[in-house]
């Protein structure tokens, strides 16, 4: 089988989860015998749309090998946005000026089977093609890009209605096309891991996510502002309806889980398509055993530390702990935060070779999160280790944990929140209980596995 992929890119330039599960179902699929290629957009010219192909070879290290595979830049795709908003809204609807270049790019290559990992940069023209030469096309939901610019559905402090009229409160701070451009140009391509960049690149984003961020840019032209402010409702869902018609294109989605499952099913027709397959990539082994707990209940946050991910208020609830004078746990931080406890330790971000040592010192994993979180590689992790998770009903990956038979899944509240950790505190016996269960009973699949449900959507 030949399976065109589209995606954002190789690394290091993209990374992610995205970008991590696509390289490696290709390397599966590739293991299997199937030709694969990767088709990502890249460099925007100054003006125009109108879009070409160069085709080259890149080398990735998969297992600590090296695989190589065949890759397809789009020469001026429309914007990438990534996660930072859309406000230049027109400018993410433009046409292609020559959309005969992706039937003939199909008809070239000859595709069986064309997944998708992201609508970003894309054209609908791609997908046309497909259509009218009779090519079987997949959309995975690594996100919600397509129904929220912003890729979250996460606004306020709480999960969004999905109510178009507040997007400009949500997008302002996105990003100029200028910078958009740079960023998707070989030049950044090249420089975006040296040192200097890299420096850059964090000082955003910690500006990014600065919860105290200023409402409105100070430089920004008031009467413009107010002017875009109240068009928003009608522009943002001219833009949610442009990507609606891709979605109309696509034969199957694979859902990565229920909880995309059950959001994507509420913007989408009833009639479309899908199959829930939960994913995996290839750093992750089973490496299970049985444990002992006693003592301190050492709790693992390994992910970022954002009012999304429940950061904040899984340390209002361990904080009203520790104020009640419940002091028998301690909070292990892989990431950085100024919003430091008595009971935390924050470790910084791990590198995968030293995930052993995060795990062999954890006997919980909390994954706390309030936007419908997709799926969560860490909680796969968590298991492949036999650390019971303790979830709320917004991550995704709770499916792994079978409704709360191999491990604790709560409601996205403080309260509920608080009262489990303090069950588990007075109740240790419990770790164990949920010890056994994944030691015994959790179905490890690796991204090999996965790759083969996901080659029965192709057909």
């Amino acid at each position: 089988m030949r399976i065109l992929h589209y995606s954002l890119g190789f690394p290091p330039y993209r990374s992610g989860g995205l970008t991590k599960y696509c390289i490696d179902l290709m390397w599966a699929q590739k293991e299997k015998g199937h030709q694969v290629i990767m088709m990502w957009p890249g460099k925007m010219n100054l003006t125009g749309h109108f879009v070409r192909f160069k085709r080259s070879k890149n080398t990735q290290k998969i297992n600590r090998e090296p695989v190589s595979f065949e890759s397809i830049e789009m020469i001026n795709p429309l914007p990438v946005p990534l996660d930072e908003g859309i406000l230049e809204v027109d400018k993410y609807m433009e046409p292609c000026e020559n959309p005969e270049a992706f039937e003939a790019l199909l008809r070239r290559i000859e595709p069986d089977a064309i997944h998708i990992h992201t609508f970003q940069g894309l054209y609908p023209e791609l997908l046309i093609a497909a259509k009218e030469l009779g090519i079987k096309t997949v959309f995975t939901t690594h996100d919600y890009f397509g129904i929220c610019p912003k890729i979250t559905l996460f606004r306020d402090g709480d999960v969004c209605n999905g109510d178009c009229g507040k997007c400009f409160g949500c997008n302002k701070d996105a990003l100029s096309m200028n910078k958009i451009k740079i960023l998707q140009s070989s030049q950044y391509r090249k420089l975006k891991d040296s040192s200097v960049v890299k420096k850059l690149r964090r000082s955003h984003r910690e500006d990014f996510y600065e919860e105290d961020a200023k409402l409105i840019p100070e430089e920004e032209d008031t009467e413009k502002r107010f002017e875009q402010e109240d068009m928003s409702d009608e522009i943002y869902e001219s833009l949610r309806d442009y990507y609606r018609q891709f979605f109309s294109f696509i034969d199957v989605i694979h859902f990565n889980s229920t909880v995309t499952r059950d959001v994507f099913k509420r913007y989408l027709p009833n009639d479309i398509k899908g199959k829930v397959i939960n994913i995996s990539n290839s750093e992750i082994k089973d490496k299970r055993k049985l444990r002992g707990y006693g003592g301190k209940l050492r709790i693992a946050y390994p992910a970022p530390a954002r009012e999304s991910k429940g950061f904040f208020m899984l340390k209002e609830a361990l904080d009203e702990l520790w104020a009640e004078g419940v002091r028998d746990f301690e909070l292990d931080v892989y990431n950085e935060t100024k919003n430091v406890s008595g009971y935390m330790k924050v470790l910084g971000k791990f590198s995968p070779n030293e995930i052993d040592q995060v795990y062999e010192n954890a006997d919980l994993l909390v994954a706390p999160s309030l936007w419908y979180e997709t799926y969560g590689f860490t909680v796969l992790e968590s298991l492949c280790y036999a650390v019971p998770a303790l979830v709320t009903t917004r991550v995704g990956a709770k499916d792994l944990l079978k409704q709360g038979h191999l491990g604790m899944i709560i409601q996205p509240t403080k309260e509920d929140l608080k009262q489990a950790i303090l069950y588990i505190i007075k109740n240790p016996s419990i770790l164990e209980v949920y010890n056994k269960r994944i030691y015994r009973e959790f179905n490890f699949r690796d991204v090999r596995n996965s790759a083969d449900e996901v080659e029965k959507l192709y057909q």
